[in-house]
């Protein structure tokens, strides 16, 4: 799996003295990401992901094509600079549930886009990826990402959920649980069950009739790769 470095770090964790950086200190604005920011993004996620960069710059690349996705930063602005420094980046993209018995890989594999959710089926998206410059993690800029793009979601998309796969130890600290539903992820998962997670933007919005809404998760075509799950 590749979704993020948050999950990657929780495996070899060294304890490391904290190095005080002058953009750590400031508090970044959040915004939608614009089309003269794509090399700068590229840039941070070179720096967060490491030997996984380019699989994480193809899956933004991709998800990018989508109008329905969306894509934010976080910037600051150190005094006497004339331009925002992007310390942050993270990715929402919209996804479907589909009854269990009636998804097939090969079709899932194949399909380009995610059609309009049927009647009664919640409107879902998956936070995917999520990048951080190594040197201004641990400030909160994740979190304030991930809030921002839930707030989006939740006023501009009319979005009812949304999943994410990685360290529950982090992404519960912003409403994650994976005890919150009975999706299942497009692949087989590479770590415990409780990295799959998802958030209800909508009380109730994946249950029915009392029970946990069940199915199967699809997502756009670049997620849909095996070695990301």
């Amino acid at each position: 799996g590749a979704y993020d470095q948050q999950r990657k770090k929780q495996q070899s964790f060294t304890p490391q003295l904290r190095v005080t950086s002058p953009l750590a200190a400031m508090e970044p604005i959040i915004r939608r990401s614009a089309a003269e920011d794509m090399e700068e993004i590229i840039s941070l996620l070179s720096e967060a992901f490491g030997d996984e960069r380019q699989q994480i710059i193809d899956l933004v690349q991709g998800l990018l094509a989508v109008m329905s996705s969306l894509s934010l930063v976080a910037v600051i602005r150190e005094e006497n600079e004339k331009e925002d420094t992007i310390v942050g980046h993270v990715m929402f993209s919209p996804v479907d549930i589909e009854p269990q018995d009636t998804v097939q890989h090969d079709q899932l594999e194949s399909k380009k886009s995610v059609s309009s959710p049927p009647t009664g089926t919640p409107k879902c998206y998956i936070l995917a990826p999520l990048g951080v410059l190594p040197k201004c993690q641990k400030q909160g800029v994740g979190k304030s990402l991930i809030q921002r793009g839930m707030e989006l979601l939740s006023k501009e998309y009319d979005a009812d959920a949304v999943f994410v796969y990685g360290d529950p130890g982090y992404y519960s600290k912003s409403g994650f649980r994976s005890d919150s539903h009975n999706v299942q992820a497009p692949f087989p998962l590479s770590y415990p069950v409780e990295a799959w997670q998802a958030f209800e933007l909508s009380s109730g919005a994946l249950s029915r009739n009392g029970e946990k809404l069940a199915g199967t998760m699809q997502c756009l075509e670049p997620l849909m790769k095996a070695e990301l799950w």
